[in-house]
């Protein structure tokens, strides 16, 4: 039961009980008009709940308004609650109480999703399925999740959501400059449940190639970090399928050199919504470094580094972990995008 609701039930047994306004007040410890309205409502309907037609009419909030802008959104449902107000020159609160009450709609914002055709989500589906299938049947073990991707010196900032509280004179400080052709540099790294790798800086410039890939982070990188951190124990790698990782040089090697690993051929494609790499810890780690400009990219390196080894370990750990949860959800959307 509603408070208010209990509240008058309370009042109104009191006063069946012989007690006066003023003393029902005292007892209960509330407003005397709100006893005095009850007790008029009780006497005059013999009932507690508001009646119909109680309270100011609408004025500007009616079904007129209400189908006019309905027929708005219809057209251009992008229209914004600032214009709708003005147009139809009402208050923010009544042109919000008819998009959210009576017109039941509400505000979202637009999604971008990786474009698939139906064989890429025929694919999808079925190398997922026979990924969960591998995992299961431990022929995947320990997996080794690497990627690669680029930062800059400059400043990134989201301009919906990053706000900053300024005083009108200082309100040029807002501002956060761009330029073309600054300086990047491409890092790659590799995690696993229970630890990363050291970041691997390829300066911009260098093309990398399926033999860079290999001399300078596979054979440089990876397999010193798993020697170290895995030892003895059996471990698989997973790379995505962009065209230095799925040249047949690089399939040849990772058969001669790694445990396991999935292949070009296994690989959902179109799918970086798999790796845990591009859909969490790196915009983690740029939410972090790209907060700030960066005077070179040796200060760039640094920040990179700091950042990196400051991420959580649970947070490593989830994130691989939600391989096959998400190789799962692929199965059970048909092959489509997730989130």
């Amino acid at each position: 039961m509603p408070q208010d609701l209990q509240k008058r039930t309370a009042i109104v047994e009191l006063f069946k009980s012989g007690k006066t306004a003023p003393d029902i007040a005292k007892i209960l410890n509330i407003n005397r008009m709100l006893v005095w309205r009850t007790l008029k409502r009780f006497k005059s309907t013999g009932d507690i709940v508001n009646q119909l037609g109680q309270g100011w009419p609408r004025s500007a909030r009616n079904p007129k308004l209400i189908k006019s802008t309905r027929e708005k959104l219809r057209r251009n449902p992008r229209r914004s609650l600032r214009n709708l107000t003005k147009d139809n020159k009402v208050s923010v609160g009544t042109m919000s109480a008819i998009l959210h009450t009576d017109l039941q709609t509400s505000a979202y914002k637009h999604k971008k999703k990786q474009l698939l055709s139906a064989s890429s989500i025929e694919k999808r589906a079925q190398r997922a399925e026979l990924i969960l299938s591998c995992i299961t049947a431990d022929t995947l073990p320990n997996l080794v999740f690497s990627d690669k991707t680029k930062f800059d010196v400059q400043q990134h900032v989201n301009i919906q959501n990053d706000q900053i509280w300024l005083h009108k004179s200082e309100v040029e400080s807002r501002v956060v400059t761009r330029r073309q052709g600054a300086a990047s540099v491409m890092v790659w790294a590799a995690v696993t449940e229970t630890e990363r790798s050291s970041l691997v800086f390829v300066y911009d410039g260098i093309k990398l190639n399926q033999e860079n890939y290999r001399t300078s982070i596979l054979e440089s990188a990876l397999l010193p970090w798993t020697q170290k951190h895995l030892k003895n124990r059996r471990w698989s790698f997973q790379q995505d399928s962009a065209p230095a990782h799925g040249a047949k040089k690089m399939q040849e090697w990772l058969t001669e050199n790694v445990p396991a690993f999935i292949s070009k051929e296994e690989w959902p494609p179109s799918s970086p919504d798999l790796n845990s790499r591009d859909f969490a810890i790196w915009s983690i780690l740029e939410s972090k470094v790209s907060a700030t400009h960066h005077t070179s990219l040796d200060a760039l390196k640094k920040k990179l580094t700091k950042e990196w080894e400051k991420i959580p370990k649970r947070v490593i750990r989830d994130t691989c972990r939600a391989f096959s949860r998400r190789l799962q959800q692929v199965v059970d959307a048909n092959g489509g995008y997730i989130e």
